[in-house]
């Protein structure tokens, strides 16, 4: 795809899809917008809208389905797996 960043959860992946959610949580944390909500560390939990159907995407929600693509120009998307064929039909990359 490109020079962007593919993060997938292909089984030949060598790193688990359980540390892949934790970089994706950890992508959402650090671009996303405030939630009002606050973990039980302190921490306020963030959301960033999928580019496919516009839902939020939560910090603290369940991450299985989620991808994430950073791409040349150093935008970071993220879009339910679902959403895929939606986002790259739009040839907004």
């Amino acid at each position: 795809m490109g020079h962007g960043e593919f993060e997938s959860k292909d089984p030949c992946d060598q790193r688990g899809e359980q540390e892949m959610s934790k970089d994706i949580r950890k992508s959402i944390m650090a671009v996303g917008e405030p939630t009002g909500r606050i973990n039980r560390r302190g921490i306020e939990e963030k959301k960033v809208r999928c580019q496919g159907c516009g839902k939020f995407i939560r910090s603290d929600g369940d991450l299985d389905n989620v991808e994430y693509v950073k791409t040349k120009r150093g935008s970071e998307w993220f879009f339910h797996s679902g959403c895929f064929e939606k986002v790259w039909k739009r040839k907004i990359c």
